[in-house]
């Protein structure tokens, strides 16, 4: 049986942010990444990521790119915006340089971040909706 490598997460949190995909240390992709459930990316990343899962980008995980997501844990490197419906964590000596947009958002100490940073209310598909209807032109 293969085994998965162990992404470069602090111990105490490895078993409280389980993973159904894992992108190695070696892989760089360059393109679109479309994911359900939960992604830990320990490699790095070029293009743009629209996903309704969550992302967990490990100490030596970098993403250049434009994030919109449903939840991210980032203790790696961010440069783009990051967008999420739910919840976004930056762990301490994580790096974000682009805006930020999250009804919830955690910043531990030790975090570099350089841009905007917008907290909204959570969106329901209702409001999704809504604004999609009413946008629309019609």
């Amino acid at each position: 049986m293969l085994k998965r490598p162990q992404a470069v997460l602090p111990a105490d949190l490895t078993a409280e942010l389980p993973s159904d995909t894992y992108i190695g240390k070696e892989v760089c992709i360059i393109g679109s990444l479309h994911f359900q459930g939960t992604l830990t990316l320990d490699g790095s990343f070029e293009g743009e990521t629209l996903s309704s899962g969550t992302l967990i980008l490990t100490r030596s995980g970098t993403v250049i790119a434009n994030l919109h997501l449903e939840e991210a844990t980032i203790f790696g490197t961010v440069k783009g915006n990051i967008s999420v419906t739910k919840r976004l964590t930056l762990k301490s000596g994580s790096s974000v340089e682009g805006d930020i947009l999250a009804p919830i958002l955690h910043v531990e100490e030790g975090v570099q971040l350089k841009g905007r940073v917008d907290i909204q209310e959570p969106k329901t598909a209702v409001d999704e909706l809504d604004d999609d209807l009413y946008s629309s032109d019609n």
